[in-house]
């Protein structure tokens, strides 16, 4: 559901009681048209200039969609991260939400996004084993491929996050896993990524050069030069 219609939804939704603060809302919401970024500054206005409103739960759902959406790292960030906090396990936007705290430089971002990694792999885990156990279903064995590439990833993510914090085995041990569950080429660079920060690099000439072999794939595009470049570089450090 996108964020525009989860906003319409929200503005449908008569209150109890109507305060100032809520028909102001509503005529914010009915002036941003069709635009799905312009409802969400319209519902972060509001709750900046109400922050007790009674609505606080619903609009910052409404804008943790929003987020995921419009794929907007701030908004992840400042909404993503509560709504996920206050017990949220939508897939899109745990896996959005990690992403973006991979690419902070705190220590608190990094330690919670290996959090939020490991919440995704247990949500997408058990919708794997689901798929599993399930009878003849149209399309089946697609959604088990698109699942399996999803839970890839977000051992890829728990990967990057403890490589972030110095923690080298747990994360080649994570990215390792990964790579049985679905072969990737970010994984493979992750790994390579990885092995480098720990001073073993012949194996991480290694993991580059599964990245170059795999080719093109929903993770990345292979880029000639730099691959040349980054298996040199990786070759003189073996």
């Amino acid at each position: 559901m996108t964020a525009l219609v989860w906003a319409l939804l929200l503005a449908a939704q008569p209150p109890a009681s109507t305060s100032a603060g809520e028909e102001e809302l509503d005529r914010a919401l009915i002036e941003a048209g069709s635009s799905a970024i312009d409802y969400a500054r319209a519902l972060e206005k509001h709750l900046q200039r109400h922050p007790d409103s009674p609505q606080r739960a619903e609009i910052e759902r409404v804008l943790a969609q929003a987020a995921v959406d419009l794929r907007d790292r701030r908004l992840l960030l400042a909404y993503g991260v509560r709504v996920i906090e206050a017990g949220s396990r939508s897939l899109p936007l745990l896996d959005q939400v990690t992403r973006a705290l991979l690419d902070a430089t705190g220590r608190e971002e990094q330690e919670r996004a290996l959090r939020f990694a490991k919440l995704l792999q247990q949500s997408l885990g058990k919708e794997l084993e689901e798929q599993r156990q399930g009878g003849y279903q149209p399309l089946r064995g697609r959604r088990m491929d698109e699942t399996e590439y999803a839970l890839a990833r977000a051992k890829t993510f728990e990967a990057r996050a403890l490589s972030n914090l110095g923690r080298f085995e747990e994360a080649l041990a994570a990215a390792l896993a990964g790579w049985r569950e679905c072969p990737t080429m970010d994984n493979a660079r992750e790994r390579a990524r990885i092995l480098e920060r720990a001073g073993r690099f012949a194996e991480a000439l290694d993991a580059a050069a599964e990245s170059i072999a795999l080719g093109s794939d929903r993770t990345g595009e292979p880029d000639p030069r730099r691959d040349r470049d980054r298996l040199a570089t990786l070759a003189e450090k073996a």
